[in-house]
């Protein structure tokens, strides 16, 4: 009995370690509007350099991207998001507009091409280092398979936010469209922080590595698609409770 016992026991939890995790929004893959200035990239190729980027940053954890991920209903634009967004080694999760939800075709080359990753249906992943990464609906609202592991009612979740109003107080960070690169938190949502960044097909092509450690500090460095000067990064901010 004493042997069962011991063989029984839990293993002691592993300390804790921050988590690492990208992020960017509205790479809305398209057309190249006609009047982009002469050598500089359209969509496809800013989000391709992204990716690449990407590549050669080791221990992610995971990717947020926030929508919009197309500008339209073209086949061929879908293809080349779930293809680029498919060979990011870390898992990605993609919060769609209200829009981009609407569409069928989305959704399904989303759960088609990315099936290591996290499609428009799967919404949310197992936690990573006591963090939950999360795609909100497009209403904003948390999904149902959020928490869904045992007793993780104290997870807290880092979500990326592309609908209307603001995420739900469940939401301790939120990655969410913005005019400039910021940190800070939700008026609306005691408790809840924003990482606001602009649409990463704009120039200089912003996205953003983030760090939370054990203890909730937020950093995040900002890196830009072409190697351009980034902006400066926010200031980090402590998560509350810590």
């Amino acid at each position: 009995m004493a042997l069962l016992a011991g063989c029984a026991a839990r293993e002691p939890a592993p300390p804790p370690r921050p988590v690492r995790f990208a992020a960017f929004v509205a790479p809305r893959l398209g057309p190249a509007p006609a009047d982009l200035p002469a050598g500089q990239l359209g969509p496809e190729d800013v989000l391709l350099e992204v990716v690449t980027a990407l590549s050669g940053e080791p221990g992610l954890d995971f990717v947020l991207v926030a929508g919009p991920v197309v500008a339209g209903d073209d086949p061929g634009d879908r293809d080349a998001l779930v293809g680029a967004l498919g060979s990011i080694a870390a898992p990605v999760f993609v919060a769609l507009t209200p829009e981009e939800a609407a569409s069928p075709d989305l959704l399904e080359a989303l759960e088609r091409g990315l099936p290591r990753h996290q499609g428009a249906a799967a919404y949310a992943g197992k936690p990573v280092a006591g963090w939950q990464p999360v795609a909100l609906r497009p209403d904003g609202a948390l999904p149902a398979d959020a928490r869904r592991e045992g007793d993780e009612e104290g997870v807290p979740i880092a979500a990326a936010f592309a609908g209307a109003g603001p995420p739900p107080a469940a939401v301790s960070l939120a990655v969410v469209p913005g005019q400039a690169p910021a940190l800070g938190p939700v008026p609306e949502r005691p408790g809840v922080v924003a990482l606001r960044l602009p649409p990463v097909t704009a120039p200089p092509h912003v996205f953003a590595l983030v760090t939370i450690s054990p203890g909730g500090l937020v950093s995040v460095v900002l890196r830009t698609a072409l190697g351009d000067p980034a902006p400066a990064a926010p200031p980090p901010v402590q998560l509350s409770p810590p």
